[in-house]
C-alpha cells in the first residue's frame, strides 16, 4: 500500500521564497524576493505531477503530512525543464535564440532551489551561468555548491530526487570548473 497525495492545482499553490543568496541581480540577471512559476514551468509540473498519480488517479500533492515531497517534485520539475531547456540551447545555431533559452533554465533551477535546497541545484545553476557566459556568478555558484554539499545531510525524502545524480561526481566537476574559472 503506496500513500498517496491530492494536489489541487499548480496556479492554486504561488510561491514566495526569499531571494537566492549569494546571488545579487546584478550578478545573475534575476531577482526572484518572490516569484511565481511561467506557463511553461507549470506544464512540467503538472506533467510530474501527472507521472506520480495514484492508480485510482488522485494526484500527488500537499493534502497530507509530506509538504517536503510536494516541494521536491515541484524543484525536480523545475530541474528537469531546465535541463531539457539546455538540451535545446546546445542545439541553437541562433545566438539570441540561445540566451533566452539559457535565461530561462537558469530562472527554472534557482526556483527549483530556492523551493527545496538540495545543494545539486547550485551546481547545476553554476553549469548554466557558465554556458551562459556569466563567469563570477558561475565561480560563486560553484562555490556555494562545494560549500553546501560539504554540510549536507539528505533528509529522508530528499533521496528520491537524488538517486540519479552523481554527486562525487559533481564535486569534482566543481573542482575543475573552479580551476578553470
Amino acid at each position: 500500500m503506496g500513500i498517496y497525495f491530492v494536489w489541487a492545482s499548480v496556479s492554486e499553490a504561488p510561491m514566495e521564497v526569499a531571494p537566492l543568496w549569494p546571488f545579487r541581480k546584478e550578478e545573475t540577471g534575476f531577482s526572484l524576493d518572490t516569484y511565481s512559476l511561467t506557463p511553461e514551468e507549470k506544464r512540467e509540473v503538472s506533467v510530474t505531477f501527472e507521472s506520480f498519480a495514484a492508480p485510482d488517479g488522485r494526484k500527488i500533492g500537499s493534502e497530507h503530512r509530506s509538504g517536503a515531497v510536494t516541494r521536491g517534485l515541484v524543484a525536480y520539475a523545475l530541474w528537469n525543464y531546465a535541463e531539457q531547456l539546455m538540451v535545446t540551447a546546445d542545439m541553437s545555431g541562433d545566438s539570441l535564440g540561445r540566451e533566452t533559452v539559457l535565461n530561462k533554465a537558469i530562472g527554472a533551477v534557482k526556483k527549483a532551489y530556492q523551493i527545496h535546497n538540495l545543494p545539486i541545484y547550485l551546481f547545476d545553476l553554476a553549469r548554466y551561468l557558465a554556458a551562459n557566459g556569466r563567469l563570477s556568478a558561475a565561480d560563486q555558484a560553484y562555490k556555494a555548491f562545494l560549500e553546501d554539499q560539504a554540510d549536507y545531510r539528505p533528509g529522508e525524502g530528499d533521496y528520491m530526487f537524488l538517486y540519479n545524480r552523481d554527486i562525487p561526481k559533481a564535486i569534482v566537476d566543481a573542482k575543475d570548473a573552479l580551476d578553470q574559472l
